[in-house]
């Protein structure tokens, strides 16, 4: 892309809020990137829905990233859109284990989330890196927890802002192996299912033992991505 170009595409005011030529070092766990043309940060499904229907006319270069973690940018400039989900963290329970997580909900505030209404099988989110929808595109598993296991729906949407709803047999093929890792669709918000009741007392105290095992492996200590392979 030319100089030019460069400078007439940073002018464009886009359909969601967003910050222009900014450093995804900034936004990495691992702290390593060049700069992104955008950062758009849409607030709601129809305002992400807006943005791809947006490209379709500027045809920019686009990326998915969620908190920064499991992800590593080149240091290179990008000359697109590196689209966050952050904003999207609404959660609300529809029916008495069903809740309903938009992609950029944190996995801790989930967890936490369960702890306040004493519901068990979640503790295992807590301090887990990453956002909902990564957790899920991915799905990934840490303390014997696997979020396949406790997913009762998810919501995708495609390059041309259409939403589509996914079962669990459609999107969950095995452990770090999902349909959503084979194709752009993004994952927009996930229904999760938690039918166990326990008391908050166990609850915390499962939360606690978990925070302690990642602290005691230095989780905490140094800008990390987490696991760069499979666990065994």
């Amino acid at each position: 892309m030319t100089n030019s170009r460069l400078r007439v595409m940073s002018e464009l005011s886009l359909p969601c809020a967003f910050d222009p030529n900014i450093s995804l070092a900034d936004r990495s766990y691992y702290g390593i990137g060049g700069t992104a043309l955008f950062l758009a940060h849409p607030g709601t499904p129809a305002e992400l829905a807006d943005l791809l229907l947006w490209n379709r006319v500027y045809h920019l270069p686009l990326a998915i990233m969620g908190k920064g973690s499991n992800i590593l940018f080149s240091d290179s400039f990008f000359p697109g859109i590196v689209i966050s989900l952050e904003r999207m963290h609404r959660m609300f329970w529809i029916s008495d284990d069903e809740l309903f997580c938009e992609a950029g909900a944190d996995n801790t505030s989930i967890a936490e989330e369960l702890l306040t209404c004493g519901r068990g099988g979640g503790e295992w989110l807590y301090r887990l890196p990453g956002h909902i929808g990564s957790t899920v595109r991915m799905n990934a598993r840490c303390f014997g927890g696997e979020i396949s296991a406790v997913t009762s729906g998810i919501l995708t949407m495609n390059i041309e802002g259409l939403l589509r709803w996914q079962t669990p047999d459609e999107v969950f093929h095995g452990y770090k192996h999902t349909s959503l890792m084979d194709n752009p669709e993004i994952v927009i918000a996930v229904l999760l299912r938690f039918p166990e009741t326990r008391s908050k007392e166990d609850i915390k105290l499962q939360m606690e033992v978990y925070e302690e095992e990642r602290t005691k492996k230095h989780h905490f200590d140094f800008p990390s991505c987490g696991s760069t392979c499979k666990n065994n």
